[in-house]
């Protein structure tokens, strides 16, 4: 049996006990979460939201929200609740930022048409520069420390993968 609604981008809650994911089945993709072994799905937010990953302390979902190629961050408690954006964190692509122990990596466009790596601290609520790129890449991970970023880099003959190292 086909579904009417799309679910897409799962991801894993801190402690491995729900899967967090976008879905239609309202209407419009909202961020919904179900438990890892098996229940009912349950709606995480109500204004829009898809690509959600978890604090680390498990407090907060992060995701993103609105136009898919120019993305607003926004957070919001894991049993729902007021749905907050994070005007400072503002990735070029909805998958080219990565949640991490104290903050949120991202890469988004600047003046000169460079991107911009940047590191937005949660205990400050500030955004600063990691590193300045030739390209905005489509997607970004990061390790849990947030130590080491992988992103691509489009454009070229040939996909590339990048590593930034030891940048904080």
């Amino acid at each position: 049996m086909h579904d009417a609604f799309q679910n897409l981008c799962p991801s894993w809650s801190r402690d491995g006990k729900w899967i967090y994911f976008a879905s239609t089945r309202s209407g419009t993709f909202q961020v919904w979460k179900v438990p890892a072994e098996g229940g009912s799905p349950v709606q995480v937010t109500r204004q829009g939201g898809h690509a959600a990953l978890e604090s680390p302390d498990g407090k907060y979902v992060y995701y993103a929200k609105h136009n898919m190629a120019d993305p607003e961050i926004w957070e919001v408690p894991v049993d729902g609740g007021l749905e907050t954006p994070l005007p400072l964190v503002r990735p070029g692509t909805w998958a080219s930022w990565q949640v991490v122990k104290h903050g949120i990596v991202f890469v988004g466009p600047s003046l000169g048409h460079k991107a911009v790596l940047s590191f937005f601290d949660f205990a400050k609520r500030r955004t600063s520069t990691i590193a300045v790129l030739d390209l905005v890449p489509f997607w970004l991970g990061a390790t849990q420390d947030g130590e080491v970023v992988a992103f691509d880099q489009p454009g070229r003959e040939q996909a590339q993968i990048m590593l930034v190292e030891n940048f904080r």
